[in-house]
């Protein structure tokens, strides 16, 4: 599954030149535009495994509906580290990959490299060292991010569904004016959504309190799908581990997840100034060509490198302060 996350990107009043396509080339992942792509060439490992790889050909060549590695059974000297009777099977079919393939170009053309590729010594792949996302669009799951003001909607225009029928969210837009922007109205109505899927969550409780041993227990056993329909809005992603997006520090819709009323429990006043603070703001932000974020998603690591919460609220409240009030401000759902 993508990982999606929200990012809104700044246009400075008069920035002619601007065009969100080339603000956002620099941080995507398989960019090939100079100097952003960097090729990383793995002749020499491929030239490596065709001399010295041994594999049963049955599955090396079935591999594609088992598993890329399924038919290698060593390389070099690097014995089995099963022995299993598959395993046993396996290694008396065990042939020489360089007698399946006469040349080294023969393997490489199996590997999927063109003939131009390999003519050109092209064997390796494309990545960018400054990738913060593996593509992006206006809108997608978040599409709506910014509540309009009244009397401005004709000023502003949304981006494109994740999915074909996704509504159209009414009031809200994609490409706003910051002086446009409703955040307090915004951050009203998330407020009243969270409290009602905070009465609603524990409602639900109720029910599975006997089956858990612990208040806490009994939380994380509810269905994130059954709160949604109780509380009659989509709840916001909730990761399973690392830095990924939470709730509202990641998009502009309630800062509700499980993992958020659980933390909080019973303290609604709590949650409730948590969701004020945190929602309308998004996971990174893209200022005069500087990527601000609440974490790295792509590294290893990333959590050391991850900011506070209540951090992050400071820093992007900030940023989003100080940018002038004909700033143009689009809201982009990036995924990994």
């Amino acid at each position: 599954m993508s990982t999606h996350f929200s990012l809104v990107v700044v246009k400075a009043p008069g920035d002619t030149g601007f065009a969100l396509a080339e603000v956002l080339a620099p941080f995507e992942q398989h960019s090939r535009s100079e100097p952003y792509g960097r090729f990383c060439d793995t002749s020499a490992r491929l030239r490596w495994e065709y001399e010295h790889s041994v594999v049963d050909p049955i599955l090396w060549f079935t591999r594609e509906v088992t598993e890329p590695q399924a038919g290698m059974i060593c390389a070099g000297d690097v014995p089995l580290q099963t022995a299993s009777p598959a395993a046993d099977t396996a290694a008396g079919r065990s042939t020489p990959l360089k007698a399946l393939y006469p040349r080294f170009e023969d393997f490489l053309l199996a590997e999927g490299y063109s003939p131009a590729a390999i003519a050109a010594g092209r064997i390796g792949y494309w990545y960018n060292p400054q990738r913060r996302c593996n593509g992006w669009l206006l809108g997608g799951r978040w599409r709506g991010f910014f509540k309009v003001k009244p009397g401005f909607e004709a000023q502003t225009r949304l981006g494109d569904p994740l999915r074909y029928d996704d509504p159209a969210p009414e009031g809200f837009a994609d490409v706003v004016l910051k002086k446009h922007w409703d955040v307090e109205a915004q951050r009203t109505q998330n407020v009243r959504r969270a409290v009602a899927a905070h009465a609603a969550f524990h409602h639900a409780s109720d029910g599975v309190a006997g089956a858990a041993p612990s208040r806490a227990q009994a939380l994380g056993m509810l269905d994130a799908i059954s709160i949604e329909r109780l509380v009659g809005t989509r709840l916001a992603p909730c990761p399973a581990h690392g830095a990924m997006p939470e709730s509202g520090e990641a998009n502009a819709y309630p800062a509700v997840t499980r993992a958020s009323l659980a933390r909080f429990g019973a303290d609604e006043a709590g949650f409730v100034e948590y969701v004020r603070q945190n929602t309308a703001l998004p996971f990174a932000l893209l200022v005069d060509g500087q990527w601000y974020a609440e974490a790295r998603l792509f590294d290893h690591g990333a959590d050391a490198e991850r900011v506070a919460p209540q951090d992050w609220v400071r820093e992007a409240s900030a940023l989003l302060a100080a940018q002038a009030d004909d700033a143009e401000l689009f809201a982009v759902d990036c995924y990994l």
